[in-house]
């Protein structure tokens, strides 16, 4: 599986010292999912997915593993890329923010 091996590249990579960055991971990610997951919509859910990990309302921000999960669930539900237009009705947006006091604020914080 591409997460998979994605997450052993990124864990060794770490064990040889070298800092790995959610910026970079997600550029490796992005380039692998568009190839192997049969989501439509790949950037538009990363975009996504930088919204919510850079929101202030959330305390426990969003990490890869919550990535891959979630776009896991979006490929198996197939996800439209019109699904994706707003955080407010975000599908499995549960995947990604895991606690339901970060879910309130930011449900609260939306318009």
């Amino acid at each position: 599986m591409v997460a998979d091996r994605l997450a052993a590249q990124i864990e060794n990579t770490r064990a040889f010292g070298q800092r790995v960055t959610l910026a970079e991971q997600s550029e490796d990610l992005e380039f692998a999912l568009c190839q192997a997951v049969e989501l439509r919509g790949t950037r538009r859910a990363l975009a996504r997915f930088w919204e919510l990990r850079n929101s202030e309302a959330i305390q426990k921000k969003p990490a890869t593993a919550e990535l891959l999960v979630w776009l896991a669930v979006l490929s198996a539900r197939r996800v439209s890329v019109e699904e994706l237009h707003s955080l407010k009705n975000l599908p499995a947006r549960e995947a990604l923010i895991k606690d339901r006091e970060d879910q309130t604020r930011l449900d609260e914080s939306l318009p």
